[in-house]
């Protein structure tokens, strides 16, 4: 495995907050699952059952692992942008049809006084803010293989951030290069600046800015969550 440099051309706005970072590690792991499992990998687990199906690196994840404090993380930056031309506040919306609204309330027994609530429950109606960032390339780090990087990217990672069913986040291309700069641009962007969250635990000494975060997917697992060096972001580049 060397150090290389993976990059997503955008064909168009990302839904995601540039503070909390996206991951490349994250998408990777999904898509050796889903090559691994097929269909099953929709299946939902608990999270105790998923806590023990992560326990230890995902031998298809083809990226190195670094070890330290009783702990691994896989060697992969957070997504950096180039091109960057703003944030564009959207909205996403669910309204009840009222052409079918007979439909609904022939199915429903209203001879109690039940009535469709439009503000609660099955029904209800949203109207809420989606934050676009408007980004030309996103740019990671990483140790790995990159012939295996760019197959696994480019045959199941279509999307990236969230509201893919909106269109939001489509990739237009994967770039999946070798990367002659130093080999620990994974972990540091800059001299005491992480290019990633990194357990405090994995540290010899840190001194810096901390905080709650995933540090390895699937992130949103609490057992993969600690105290982390984390980049500080005071604005994004243009």
């Amino acid at each position: 495995m060397i150090p290389i440099k993976i990059t997503a051309h955008m064909a168009g706005g990302v839904v995601f907050h540039p503070a909390e970072g996206m991951t490349i590690d994250g998408p990777l792991a999904w898509a050796a699952v889903l090559e691994r499992l097929g269909e099953d990998a929709f299946v939902q687990v608990d999270n105790a059952e998923m806590a023990r199906r992560t326990a230890e690196p995902d031998p298809a994840v083809p990226l190195a692992v670094r070890r330290a404090g009783g702990l691994w993380i896989y060697c992969a930056s957070l997504a950096e942008l180039e091109g960057y031309h703003g944030t564009d506040l959207r909205h996403w919306n669910k309204r009840f049809d009222d052409a079918f609204a007979q439909s609904y309330i022939d199915a429903l027994d209203l001879s109690r006084g039940a009535k469709i609530q439009l503000n609660s429950g099955e029904f209800k109606s949203y109207h809420q803010p989606i934050y676009v960032e408007a980004v030309e390339r996103l740019v990671w780090y990483a140790v790995g293989d990159p012939d295996e990087v760019r197959r696994l990217l480019t045959s199941h990672i279509t999307h990236l951030g969230k509201k893919h069913n909106r269109g939001y986040g489509m990739v237009a291309a994967w770039e999946v290069e070798p990367y002659d700069g130093p080999d620990d641009r994974w972990l540091w962007r800059a001299p005491g600046e992480p290019a990633r969250a990194i357990p405090t635990a994995m540290l010899d000494d840190w001194s810096g800015e901390v905080a709650w975060a995933g540090f390895r997917p699937p992130y949103w697992l609490a057992a993969h969550q600690t105290w982390c060096a984390v980049p500080i972001v005071t604005e994004v580049p243009a």
